[in-house]
């Protein structure tokens, strides 16, 4: 996960407690540490509005997808790697 995606996290209140992933500083002139969460630690945060997650049907770009369950229809995370798609689906469930 880039510094980017993890500093959309935090802006939108993801918890910023080191438990099993790391910080990341942003540029040298950005002082502010960020933290970078684990796969396990975002399904987590997704709680109940966790549905799948998945390879294949996204773009050759993005090519992993993260789902909100049914109820939550259209909700959706695309990314490179798992971690990237649960944190954009994250986001889109926290907006």
């Amino acid at each position: 996960m880039n510094y980017e995606l993890a500093k959309q996290l935090k802006d939108v209140g993801y918890p910023q407690e080191a438990a099993k992933g790391s910080f990341l500083s942003g540029t040298w002139f950005e002082r502010e540490k960020t933290y970078i969460p684990t796969l396990e630690e975002l399904i987590d945060a997704c709680g109940d509005e966790f549905g799948e997650l998945g390879k294949g049907n996204a773009t050759i770009d993005s090519p992993w997808t993260a789902s909100g369950l049914p109820v939550k229809i259209g909700f959706c995370g695309q990314g490179k790697t798992p971690t990237e798609a649960v944190a954009r689906l994250w986001l889109e469930i926290n907006k």
